[in-house]
C-alpha cells in the first residue's frame, strides 16, 4: 500500500478558455476496503497512513487565469504551491466538487501554500495580486476519502455505525465529546495532513516560560524521511454531539501550518514543529501540560485523543499500561533502530483503539498531563491490545544535530520542572511582561506593538520565524522603544535588540 508510485506521461493539456486550462492526471488507484485492516495494521508497523498519491506537475500558474487538475475516481484533491511572494500575492482560491477556499498571506509559509484537500476528482486553482505566475510544484489524488467539514456528510442508517462518505474510523472508536473530563485537554490536539498525503495527529504544548510558544508535540515518524514537509494543522476538528453520525462543527475548525521543524528525534520517534501562526482564539487553544517523571500508577486512567483516519477527535482509555520496547517498523525514519526501553505499553483499552492516523497522539495521565507519544503498535478495534508510545522523560534530555532537545524547548530556563500545568492563553491580555538579557530589559506586548525598555536602545532588528528579516529600526540611544507589529498578528517574531554597551540579546514572541 505504501509503494512510491512513479507517473511517467503524467498528463495531457487541454485549452479550457482563453484564459484556463485542464490537466488530465492518471486515474487515483483503488482502495479495497476488504484489506483496510491488515492495512492499518501494517501502517503503525511503517509509516504514517497514506490516503493519496502525489503527482508531480511543475505547472506555472499565471496571474488572471485557472487551471483545473482531474484524476478520474479520485476521492479528494489538494496541491502545493510555490514561489509566492506574499507582498505580490494577495490571496488563492482553491476549488473543489464541494468546497471554495480562500488562503491569504498569514497562510503562506517559506513562499509556499499547502491547501486542505477538496472533496472529489478535480481541483481548481487561481490568485490575485500583482505577481506574473505562481507554480503548482505537485498535485495530490486521494484513494481514499477524508473527512472534511466544508463537503456533504452522509448520515444514512445504512452506513452501519460508520461514515459510508468518508471511510470513517472504526465502530469502537467514541467522539471526544462523549468524555466530560477532557473538556480542556482535547482543545491540544490536532489533525496534521503531511505533504497532501499522510495523516498524523499533534498536540499544542506549553513550555515553563508560558509564553505561548505554538508548538506542537508529535511523533518523528509522521514526517518519514522528510523533515520538510509542508503540514496542514487544524484544530478543533470534532462533534457536538455524542455520535458518529454528527457532521464536524464547521464553526470551530481552524486551520494553522507547519513553519520550522525544532525536535526531530527519529530513534526515539518524538519530534516539536512551530506554527507559522496561533490558532484562532475562537476555537479556545489549550497549551498541554506534561511530565516527566516517568511514572506508571497500577489502575489509573490513561486516555489517548487522536485523530484516526483523519476522522473527527476520539478518546481511548486503558488502565492496563506498562512498560515495553517497541519494534513494530523495521526502522525509524532516519535509520537505525529505536532506543530500548523508551516506550510505555497499552496492554489493553478499555474504550476504543488506535488507527492509521492516530500516529503522533499524547497519552495523557490521570492528572491530565501528555507523559509519550504514539509510535505505533498492533490495536485494532477487533483486537484493542499492544500499542507503544514513546516517554518524554527518556527522551528529555536527548539533542539531534541540527535541533533543539525537548529540555531546551519545553523548559527553556532550564527550571528544573518535571510536572508543567497546561493552560488556555487569555485572549484580553494587554501585555505580557518578560525579562531576557544577562543585565535585563523588559519587553511588553501589547495589541499591534511591541515596547522594549532599556539602557540606551541603540538598533531593533525583526525576524520572521524563518529567518527573513522585516525590518530594522535604529535610534540614538533611546530607553523606550515602541516596534509596530499590527502586520504580524499572531505570528513568531524574533527581535534582535542592541542596547547599552553593545551588548546584543535576543527574544521570541508572538505579536499580538
Amino acid at each position: 500500500m505504501f509503494k512510491k508510485y512513479i507517473y511517467t506521461a503524467l498528463f495531457a493539456l487541454f485549452t479550457l478558455t482563453a484564459y484556463g486550462q485542464i490537466v488530465l492526471l492518471p486515474s487515483a488507484r483503488s482502495f479495497n476496503s476488504d484489506i483496510r485492516i491488515l492495512d492499518m495494521v501494517k501502517d503503525l508497523e511503517d509509516r504514517p497512513i497514506q490516503f493519496a498519491d502525489r503527482i508531480d506537475t511543475n505547472v506555472a500558474l499565471k496571474r488572471d487565469s485557472v487551471v483545473t487538475f482531474i484524476s478520474k475516481g479520485a476521492k479528494n484533491m489538494g496541491c502545493y504551491i510555490k514561489g509566492i511572494d506574499e507582498k505580490l500575492v494577495d490571496s488563492v482560491l482553491v476549488i473543489g466538487n464541494f468546497a471554495t477556499r480562500t488562503y491569504r498571506r498569514e497562510d503562506y509559509v517559506n513562499q509556499g501554500l499547502l491547501p486542505l484537500p477538496v472533496g472529489g476528482d478535480k481541483i481548481s486553482v487561481r490568485y490575485y495580486g500583482k505577481q506574473a505566475k505562481i507554480d503548482i510544484e505537485y498535485v495530490t489524488s486521494g484513494f481514499i476519502k477524508i473527512a472534511d467539514a466544508g463537503s456533504p456528510f452522509n448520515t444514512s442508517s445504512s452506513s452501519n455505525g460508520q461514515d459510508t462518505q468518508y471511510r470513517a474510523s472504526g465502530r469502537c472508536e467514541v467522539n471526544v465529546v462523549c468524555d466530560k473530563d477532557i473538556i480542556d485537554t482535547k482543545k491540544s490536539v490536532c489533525r496534521l495532513i503531511v505533504g497532501g498525503t499522510h495523516l498524523g495527529t499533534g498536540q499544542l504544548i506549553n513550555t515553563t516560560s508560558e509564553d505561548m510558544q505554538p508548538y506542537i508535540i508529535t511523533a518523528a515518524h509522521v514526517f518519514d524521511t522528510n523533515s520538510n514537509y509542508a503540514v496542514n494543522v487544524l484544530f478543533g476538528f470534532e462533534t457536538d454531539l455524542c455520535t458518529n453520525f454528527e457532521h464536524p462543527s464547521k464553526e470551530k475548525v481552524d486551520l494553522c501550518y507547519k513553519d520550522e521543524l525544532l525536535c526531530y528525534l527519529p530513534s526515539y520517534d518524538i519530534a516539536v514543529f512551530t506554527l507559522n501562526k496561533l490558532p484562532k482564539f475562537e476555537v479556545d487553544p489549550y497549551w498541554a501540560g506534561w511530565d516527566i517523571r516517568n511514572d506508571i500508577v497500577s489502575n489509573e486512567t490513561y486516555k489517548c485523543i487522536h485523530h484516526p483516519w483523519g476522522d473527527v477527535k476520539k478518546v481511548s482509555v486503558s488502565t492496563d499500561i506498562g512498560y515495553g520496547d517497541y519494534s513494530g517498523m523495521d526502522s525509524p525514519p532516519a535509520g537505525g533502530s529505536f532506543e530500548k526501553n523508551v516506550h510505555y505499553k497499552v496492554n489493553l483499552w478499555d474504550q476504543g483503539t488506535t488507527e492509521g492516523g492516530s500516529s503522533g497522539s499524547a497519552l495523557w495521565n490521570n492528572d491530565r498531563k501528555i507523559i509519550g507519544i504514539l509510535s505505533g503498535g498492533k490495536a485494532n478495534c477487533k483486537t484493542p491490545q499492544n500499542d507503544y508510545f514513546s516517554s518524554l522523560a527518556k527522551a528529555w534530555d536527548v539533542k539531534a544535530k541540527g535541533y533543539y532537545s525537548l529540555k531546551e524547548l519545553l523548559d527553556p530556563d532550564n527550571t528544573g520542572t518535571l510536572v508543567m500545568t497546561g493552560r488556555h492563553i487569555n485572549s484580553t491580555e494587554s501585555s505580557v511582561t518578560t525579562v531576557v538579557g544577562d543585565s535585563g530589559y523588559d519587553v511588553s506586548r501589547h495589541c499591534g506593538s511591541v515596547t522594549i525598555t532599556a539602557d540606551s536602545i541603540t538598533e531593533v532588528k525583526v525576524y520572521s520565524s524563518d529567518g527573513r528579516m522585516l525590518y530594522t529600526i535604529k535610534t540614538d540611544g533611546q530607553n523606550t522603544l515602541d516596534v509596530n507589529t499590527s502586520k504580524w498578528t499572531n505570528k513568531l517574531l524574533i527581535f534582535v535588540i542592541r542596547y547599552g554597551n553593545r551588548k546584543e540579546s535576543s527574544i521570541k514572541l508572538i505579536a499580538k
